[in-house]
């Protein structure tokens, strides 16, 4: 083999080209026409040789060449120019290629607003969406964008020159809206390395979510048939409360579609949301019992802009509620014949033999035992939140009374139901709400009537669908007797408004300086002293009486106290008693947020005697105990348990986060009386009904996706009260000064009104009726309003016929609170 011998004079790069480039010249070429003729000359040989630069085995060394050209350009301002000039040009031609497919969905991008249904707004269907946008359709734009983004985010910033914007609440460096894995971590505080790793991924998702959107709008301004992103913002905006024309400025930059699109896809999801509600109440779905209706009624004002005779504002009174479909693993665990009307109807008939004796309903010593626990664990709670901390880590002081019946904590399956124009305010409102059920359920009325059906509502509700029973007794036909139908008291109603009626009892009388009731532990605290009449804000009224009790709780601590019951002046017994009631009020609250079903019975029970002799409850002191008796007593054992595990549901699915279904009920309320009803075009009662109020909760969420699409953190916080060092040291000022613990007689003993022990003059009453003739816990039975037989008791028992023709209501308890505020 001849070996391959290099001149002397051409061993050195430069004597080589320079050699290359004469040999060229001779053949009346230039070293660029030559590059051209080897780049694009079809011959064979030269093909094969050639062949590597575009691979990808061969890419290296080409990008050093395209490099090195890239360099000699820079060299010079021209130069430059014309490099950027040619990129543009090349860039230009590679944008231009990449589009989404314009053909409908699924195999294109483009999606109708008249067919747009829950799914399109799911979380994994949006992300499927984006991803295969930047990396399918657009990757070179968003890659670009992307890139541009993130030069400069890395390095350091400057604080001299920084503006508002980089100081918003949105700042890349804000670690506060950065959301760790709590539950994962070993401890809640974060160090300094998680914080910088978080601060890093989420500017790295504002650069996706910028450069995503940029595409969007660029796709959607070449074709509006790609329109993923502006049918979002369009339906978000709508729930956000956006006015048309701030939509249509988005909409004319590319970010949203028309308002018209807007209400279109609602009306395709509240299409959808009916279809799927006479899904969830069809006779397969009915079995083996009936979606749970949980109702409220709804009053808002209809404003009208332009007025005129025929066209006034009036008030709405109206009805809505949702069907809270039960979990069929737990429906499994339980005889199917438990859940049948045929089953119900025997339990309401055997119930009418039933003798309610006081010790139905009075603690037993179990729950007695139960209930010191509470206290304790309230005392333990305001010493260990304001006065002392906890030294022994084996031994930890028990915060919390021992769980009796824990509901498990996952997401409820609820469908909002129709805005209803009939209301629940008298017995033929509530026939009217029925009879729309069955409409939007698109059952026939033997259908729906054959089934067992829970209801769910507050006090006037319940009287109301009474009075409608009664009313129609006796009855042969199954679709006017109500025989199927039963109504449950709101777990959130019946604590407001016992809490009310016990916090008014010991409220005080604020005329007189000197008495000692619970308005002078507020004044004390720097809290509104005035009576809580009102009911339209329950949430604040319980946080007081929690402030009062944990105040006091807190000067209990500090002073021991002795026997109330030897002492010639009552203010010392009335504190006592005051601790008692409050901390009912205290667990039942608790205890509904823990989900513990158990414990709220037992608070329950309490409340059933204490009503007996408390203002205020005249209703509530027949309905709460006949409640108790109906699903611990009367009920199979499996509709007792389902019954018990739904006054209760976790919106979130966390543990220690549950609310009353009423309470959720009352929260979309909210949503749609103050929020969607006040848009800038005056109310339509009709439009509410028929695009707002079944998509409500989806509405919520969409709301609550803007802060995460923004890229902050969505934390969950609960809301806990705390009382300051300022305000307990004034109370604790007022409380020495007037010796509220001081259980002698002074020359003011006389201003010291007694206040009664409800709990104590409950049973007494109980008791006594039990020795006469009993009409009174007679009353407690449920099948006096349930059983279709008339009469039971004979012609000279009153039972419930006051109901029959007017419902009384002289402590002001039913339908109040359409003015709630949380």
């Amino acid at each position: 083999m001849t070996k391959n011998i290099i001149p002397p004079q051409q061993k050195f790069k430069h004597n080589k080209i320079i050699h290359i480039c004469d040999f060229i010249r001779k053949l009346n070429w230039t070293p660029k026409k030559f590059l051209y003729a080897f780049l694009k000359n079809k011959n064979i040989g030269v093909a094969i040789r050639r062949g590597y630069w575009g691979s990808p085995s061969g890419w290296t060394s080409t990008v050093q060449l395209l490099d090195s050209i890239l360099q000699l350009m820079n060299k010079t301002v021209a130069g430059k120019k014309l490099w950027k000039a040619y990129i543009l040009k090349e860039a230009k031609i590679i944008v231009n290629s990449e589009r989404p497919n314009g053909g409908e969905f699924p195999k294109g991008s483009f999606h109708k607003s008249s067919s747009i249904g829950v799914s399109f707004f799911e979380k994994v269907e949006k992300e499927e969406r984006d991803a295969k946008l930047v990396q399918d359709n657009m990757p070179f734009l968003y890659n670009l964008v992307h890139s541009k983004l993130q030069v400069g985010r890395n390095g350091p910033s400057s604080t001299d020159d920084q503006d508002e914007d980089s100081e918003s609440e949105t700042s890349d460096n804000d670690t506060e809206e950065v959301e760790f894995d709590i539950g994962e971590s070993k401890t809640v505080e974060c160090g300094k390395t998680e914080r910088a790793k978080a601060r890093v991924i989420k500017r790295n998702r504002k650069s996706y979510v910028m450069a995503k959107t940029i595409c969007s709008m660029v796709a959607f301004g070449q074709s509006c048939r790609c329109n993923a992103l502006q049918v979002w913002n369009s339906v978000v905006l709508l729930a956000c409360g956006v006015t048309e024309r701030v939509n249509s400025y988005l909409h004319y930059l590319g970010l949203t579609s028309s308002r018209k699109t807007g209400h279109r896809a609602l009306a395709s999801l509240s299409e959808e949301a009916r279809k799927l509600l006479r899904d969830s109440l069809s006779v397969n779905s009915r079995d083996p019992l009936s979606p749970i209706i949980c109702l409220d009624n709804i009053d808002f004002e209809e404003k009208v802009h332009s007025k005129s005779p025929e066209k006034t504002n009036h008030m709405f009174h109206g009805t809505w509620g949702y069907i809270h479909r039960i979990d069929r693993k737990i429906l499994k665990d339980f005889d199917q014949e438990d859940f049948s009307i045929k089953r119900y109807k025997e339990d309401i008939s055997r119930s009418a033999q039933l003798d309610v004796t006081p010790a139905m309903l009075i603690p037993s010593f179990e729950e007695n035992e139960h209930f010191s626990q509470v206290i304790k664990s309230q005392i333990a709670q305001v010493l260990m939140k304001y006065l002392a901390t906890g030294t022994d880590s084996k031994s930890p002081i028990a915060l919390t009374p021992p769980r009796i019946t824990q509901i498990k904590a996952q997401k409820p399956n609820i469908q909002m139901l129709k805005l209803m124009i009939a209301s629940d305010n008298s017995a033929e409102g509530v026939g009217n709400v029925l009879e729309d059920i069955v409409r939007q359920s698109s059952l026939t009325q033997q259908q729906y009537h054959s089934e067992l059906q829970l209801l769910e509502g507050d006090l006037g509700s319940v009287l109301n669908l009474e009075s409608l029973r009664s009313q129609r007794k006796p009855s042969g036909h199954v679709e006017t007797n109500l025989g199927n139908t039963f109504m449950l008291l709101g777990t959130a109603h019946t604590l407001w408004n016992i809490s009310q009626a016990i916090f008014l009892l010991h409220f005080g009388n604020r005329s007189n300086c000197e008495d000692l009731g619970a308005w002078s532990t507020l004044q004390a605290l720097g809290l509104p002293s005035d009576r809580p009449l009102a009911k339209n804000d329950f949430t604040l009224m319980i946080t007081n009486l929690r402030k009062v009790h944990e105040a006091t709780l807190i000067h209990c601590l500090l002073d021991a106290l002795g026997f109330a019951s030897k002492l010639s002046s009552p203010k010392l017994k009335n504190l006592l008693l005051r601790l008692r009631d409050f901390a009912t009020v205290v667990e039942a609250d608790q205890s509904m947020k823990a989900g513990d079903i158990g414990r709220l019975l037992n608070i329950w029970r309490r409340w059933s005697v204490m009503a007996q002799s408390i203002k205020g409850l005249t209703h509530y002191s027949i309905h709460l105990p006949r409640t108790v008796l109906l699903i611990t007593k009367v009920l199979s054992p499996g509709l007792r348990h389902i019954i018990q595990h739904s006054l209760l549901i976790s919106p979130t699915g966390r543990p220690n986060h549950f609310v009353a279904k009423d309470f959720y009920l009352e929260n979309f309320n909210y949503w749609l009386k103050f929020f969607y009803n006040n848009n800038g075009i005056g109310s339509d009662s009709q439009h509410l009904g028929d695009v707002f109020s079944l998509n409500v909760p989806l509405l919520q969420r969409l709301v609550k996706s803007v802060k995460e699409d923004s890229g902050t953190a969505d934390f969950y916080k609960s809301h806990k009260h705390h009382l300051s060092l300022a305000a307990i040291s004034a109370f604790l000022r007022m409380a020495v000064s007037k010796s509220i613990e001081d259980g002698f007689s002074t020359a003011l003993g006389s201003t010291h009104k007694k206040v009664n022990d409800i709990m104590y003059l409950g049973i007494q009453a109980m008791q006594a009726d039990g020795m006469n003739e009993g009409m009174i816990l007679k009353r407690f039975n449920p099948s006096t309003n349930l059983l279709d037989v008339t009469g039971l008791y004979g012609s000279n028992y009153a039972g419930d016929q006051a109901i029959e023709t007017e419902i009384l209501d002289p402590d002001n308890e039913l339908h109040t609170h359409g003015n709630m505020e949380f």
